[in-house]
């Protein structure tokens, strides 16, 4: 991945800038791969790191201590080039929420714009082990979200 171009929109250093904005352009030889006239789109590894946990980590029988309540928000905008329909929007589809936290997402697609919206939300800084598997209800989709693609179909003329 290469950063061609960078643009800070909004620092949330203020009390009327409540979000971090950024725009950029970039290549991104690692995310998207030529099959044929095709192209698929690792989409879902825009959203940055999430936790995947590992087989060990499916049991827990000690408490979760988190320094804070906590959420991430991503939107990002995707320009899908003309002569492409784009595939496979259902994939990105969640909607979970319990008491210990939550995950919504969603791909669109409106004109030749795709936005994908990824929230996750921690709800408390301290979850009892036996809520764990609530926990675990949210994170691993989160986790499984960075494998998500879709596929940008060249239209047959």
């Amino acid at each position: 991945t290469k950063l061609i171009d960078y643009k800070g929109l909004t620092t949330a250093n203020t009390i009327d800038e409540k979000s971090l904005e950024y725009t950029f352009d970039c290549e991104l030889s690692d995310l998207v791969k030529k099959v044929g006239p095709n192209y698929v789109i690792k989409a879902g590894r825009l959203v940055g790191g999430q936790l995947i946990l590992n087989e060990e980590e499916m049991e827990r029988e000690v408490d979760v201590h988190m320094n804070f309540p906590r959420g991430y928000e991503y939107v990002i905008d995707i320009t899908i080039p003309e002569g492409y329909e784009v595939k496979g929007l259902s994939n990105f589809t969640n909607d979970i929420d319990n008491e210990t936290g939550s995950l919504k997402s969603v791909a669109t697609l409106e004109g030749n714009i795709l936005t994908l919206t990824f929230n996750k939300y921690y709800k408390h800084n301290y979850e009892p082990a036996k809520n764990w598997d609530k926990m675990k209800a949210f994170l691993i989709p989160g986790g499984e979200f960075l494998t998500k693609e879709i596929l940008l179909k060249k239209k047959r003329s």
